[in-house]
């Protein structure tokens, strides 16, 4: 059981849905009172998040949707075990933004929204310390990523000279917000002009050629970003002892009824863990590990939800 991308984009973006905090909040607000229909939840998170626009709350839930982090079904919104281990490496104040929360959302962006984001990262690469507008015009208008917004750079080239490529009000401010959130994940510096930081150069410099692949190496290239020292691929013997001591507290955490834990919130909650602390066990390998420790006896027994996948452990 790995993450798959997704072909979605997240194009309807403002500054105003920039802050990675505000979307933790909102996910922590889900969690706290499940499960929440929609008015109740608008009033909630303008109450807790100070947002008082209908339309920015509906954007951060549809952000946080496409990201994985919350679910919406009959008009109620839940969090997903993904958001789960958001949530809870947000209130155990692990590491202080708290790298293991940016380990999350690192994840959360690249395999929803990879393309989008990567050629942010490859032009202000490129382009070394130019003005935020130049990148932002080569993004639009000379990247690959042209064809995700070829709507909005359709709109401006209708309302403007064709030769002349305008940059617009609005897709300067759709760029500013994939900066915001690319400079909270370490990735990248922003100010009039734009440049990567350290990591984020280490980051851009083992991007799989396919950035389709990112998801099956993405906890490698979380631990570029949040780990400087030197990396370590999980292994049984090794890190065995590593493993059982965040499965236990991640079981004790997600464990709901019947003792039965959330499988997927306890693969987030420990790989976000072990990356900080410079261990990379990327989803294959932890449910790989998950089978050899219910062989012997460490893990009572996993169970498979209606897609036959593992979706619940029980463990003492």
């Amino acid at each position: 059981m790995t993450t798959k991308i997704t072909k979605s984009y997240l194009t309807d973006i403002t500054t105003s849905e920039g802050n990675l905090s505000r979307l933790s909040l909102i996910c922590e607000i889900i969690a706290r009172n499940k499960p929440y229909d929609r008015t109740k939840l608008y009033e909630a998170i303008t109450e807790a998040a100070r947002i008082t626009n209908p339309k920015v709350i509906g954007r951060h839930l549809h952000i946080l949707q496409t990201l994985g982090l919350i679910g919406n079904a009959y008009e109620t919104y839940r969090v997903t075990g993904r958001g789960k281990a958001l949530v809870r490496l947000r209130s155990e104040r692990i590491r202080v933004i708290n790298k293991a929360e940016k380990v999350v959302f690192f994840k959360s962006f690249f395999t929803s929204i990879p393309e989008q984001l990567y050629w942010v990262i490859y032009i202000v690469g490129k382009n070394e310390r130019a003005p935020l507008e130049e990148n932002a015009h080569d993004y639009f208008y000379s990247s690959p990523a042209r064809s995700i917004w070829i709507e909005t750079v359709r709109r401006t080239l209708q309302r403007g000279n064709k030769k002349h490529k305008a940059l617009t009000r609005g897709m300067k401010n759709k760029f500013e917000t994939m900066l915001y959130w690319l400079s909270q994940l370490d990735i990248l510096k922003k100010g009039k002009r734009v440049w990567l930081t350290k990591s984020g150069l280490k980051l851009l410099n083992n991007f799989p050629s396919n950035v389709g692949d990112s998801p099956s190496s993405i906890y490698y290239m979380a631990a570029l970003l949040y780990y400087d020292q030197f990396i370590k691929f999980f292994d049984r013997s090794r890190h065995r002892n590593d493993l059982v001591d965040v499965l236990r507290k991640g079981n004790r955490l997600f464990r709901g009824e019947q003792n039965l834990s959330d499988i997927v919130a306890i693969q987030e909650f420990v790989s976000a863990i072990l990356v900080i602390n410079g261990i990379v066990l990327e989803e294959k390998k932890f449910y790989e590990a998950i089978q050899e420790l219910s062989f012997d006896g460490t893990i009572n027994s996993v169970i498979l939800g209606r897609d036959g996948k593992p979706a619940f452990l029980v463990m003492e």
